[in-house]
């Protein structure tokens, strides 16, 4: 195991608890209890040989008192906690919509405050209907060629709409993490990457055609005939199973060999000529580079391959949906129930909560700045922040001793973990 990852995870966690703990009743939030895992010998099976099974020894009586939600995927400690959170934002988010017209404009208040406003006024969103979208919807059907395609493609990449059929993005050279490159990461798709599996389209997999009616029902909501609807339906599935082949294998992804070839520019224009590439870093905004590494070295022949066998028709109806998909929580709510029975497919649960409670992931993409610190204005005490520091500290500490007292380590890894411990903050 490596032991950062688990270190954060703890340091997050315990800080999480720390700040529900202490203002939990400042909120109107219930607090916590021994059923949302927080640590009590009540919920430990000490009938139990640790040796044997420390996990039943540590949570038995949790696992045989506690049942499931029935519109939760999973029940566990993370789960909990991230739920609380979600509770607390939209808390966080609706006291700022009280107050957000008195507030100075750019301020946290206001642009948390206003952005919740208009996300609860349903009536308003129900009226314009997808009247919101109509004009990048009109500007797919003025697409006549792969070369409008492809400055579309920029444009939507520019003011962060779909990164529609290939991605290239900025990130720190692996080589000179003082430096960024560009990286082509591949395609998007409109599921979610946990779910992608289902596009390599498996015999009898219910996901199928759950998605393929999840597509309709978007499609017919946005005003197409059912008979349309259903056809752009198919092509997504295509357009995305096409795709989706040219992706490394979760086998193949876990080598980091695989993820960071590098070619320069023009070899890589010439896995997909059909996709002006010169264009689209100029509309983007991003300079020509020199090189580029492939995170997904396959995609880009597959990319070549489809531009060049689907109708450009099809490729404007899958664009269409992709635009749709990507701003249905910011249109007419009618959106929201085949979203729900997709997720019930995919999930097992058909998760139903609050309409505010649904902003915690659209203010974490879009506000995520000032709606954090007006989640740390309201619950972090100047109590709990030197806890959480105490805390941190002292594993801090705990951590240095351990590997300046494992005796396996040679003194020149011992002297580079160390150096990294040092610089962890």
């Amino acid at each position: 195991m490596n032991p950062i990852p688990s270190l954060l995870a703890s340091v997050v966690l315990s800080t999480a608890v720390l700040a529900h703990a202490s203002q939990a009743q400042d909120t109107g939030l219930p607090p916590l209890t021994p059923d949302d895992l927080q640590f009590s010998a009540s919920n430990m099976d000490t009938s139990v040989d640790p040796g044997e099974d420390f996990y039943r020894y540590a949570s038995g009586k949790w696992l045989d008192r506690v049942e499931r939600p029935e519109d939760k995927a999973r029940w566990d400690i993370f789960t909990i906690i991230g739920e609380r959170l979600i509770k607390q934002l939209a808390i966080v988010a609706e006291t700022a919509g009280e107050t957000s017209a008195d507030a100075p404009k750019g301020s946290n208040t206001q642009l948390v405050g206003d952005f919740y406003k208009a996300y609860m006024n349903v009536e308003a969103m129900e009226a314009a209907g997808i009247e919101p979208v109509r004009a990048e919807l009109d500007r797919i059907d003025e697409i006549h060629s792969l070369e409008d395609l492809t400055r579309f493609m920029a444009e939507q990449a520019s003011t962060s709409g779909p990164a529609l059929f290939a991605i290239f993005a900025p990130s720190a050279d692996p080589q000179d993490s003082k430096h960024f490159a560009i990286f082509s990461a591949g395609p998007s798709f409109a599921v979610e990457d946990h779910h992608l599996e289902l596009l390599r389209n498996k015999e009898g997999d219910p996901r199928i055609p759950a998605y393929r009616t999840y597509v309709t029902e978007i499609m017919k909501i946005e005003g197409y005939s059912e008979e349309e609807s259903d056809r752009i339906a198919d092509i997504t599935l295509r357009i995305e199973s096409a795709l989706y082949e040219g992706m490394l294998t979760p086998e193949e992804g876990n080598d980091p060999r695989n993820r960071y070839g590098k070619l320069g520019f023009d070899e890589v224009q010439a896995q997909v000529p059909e996709f002006d590439l010169d264009a689209y870093f100029r509309i983007v905004g991003f300079d020509i580079p020199e090189t580029v590494y492939l995170f997904e070295p396959r995609a880009l022949p597959v990319l070549s391959k489809l531009l060049k066998e689907t109708p450009l028709d099809d490729l404007k109806d899958y664009a269409a949906f992709r635009v749709i998909n990507k701003y249905k929580q910011f249109l007419t709510p009618a959106f929201e129930e085949p979203v729900k029975d997709f997720n019930l497919v995919l999930t097992g649960a058909r998760q139903d909560r609050p309409r505010q409670e649904h902003m915690y992931d659209l203010l974490k993409e879009n506000l995520g700045q000032p709606a954090s610190k007006l989640f740390v204005e309201t619950y972090y005490s100047d109590e709990t922040r030197a806890e959480v520091l105490d805390m941190v500290e002292r594993i801090h500490a705990k951590f240095r001793e351990r590997v300046e007292t494992r005796d396996w380590l040679s003194e020149d890894t011992r002297a580079e973990a160390l150096k990294k411990i040092d610089s962890f903050y």
